[in-house]
């Protein structure tokens, strides 16, 4: 009667253990509609001025010159957003590793950009 119940708890133990799916999720949905401003290392006035925006898989970082309406360089890639390390891979295969406050996102030498609004 023992070996028939440890048979069957060993059983019941497996199934559970096969059964359960590994989730490889992220965290993306956190940053989607989300914009970033690029801080200058030396807070001084900047002539061009650089956003970062993100939607559900996708970012892009647009280059606005002084006064300008329409950004004058837009860059473009995927990310992935494992809390607190975000992976942000260009179009032209660069790629930028940060980590993300709820106010910052610090990308080393890259430089940092400060949260500034949810977009709609």
């Amino acid at each position: 009667m023992k070996r028939l119940f440890f048979c069957l708890m060993l059983a019941f133990a497996a199934t559970c253990v096969l059964s359960c799916k590994k989730t490889e999720g992220n965290d993306n949905s956190l940053l989607q509609g989300t914009r970033w401003i690029f801080m200058d290392d030396t807070k001084a006035e900047v002539d061009n001025t650089l956003y970062l925006s993100f939607d559900a898989e996708t970012f892009t970082m647009s280059e606005y010159v002084v006064r300008s309406v329409e950004p004058d360089i837009i860059h473009q890639g995927t990310f992935i957003y494992k809390k607190p390390r975000l992976t942000m891979n260009f179009s032209d295969e660069t790629v930028w590793k940060g980590i993300v406050s709820d106010e910052y996102i610090d990308f080393g030498d890259e430089g940092q950009f400060k949260k500034v609004k949810e977009l709609k």
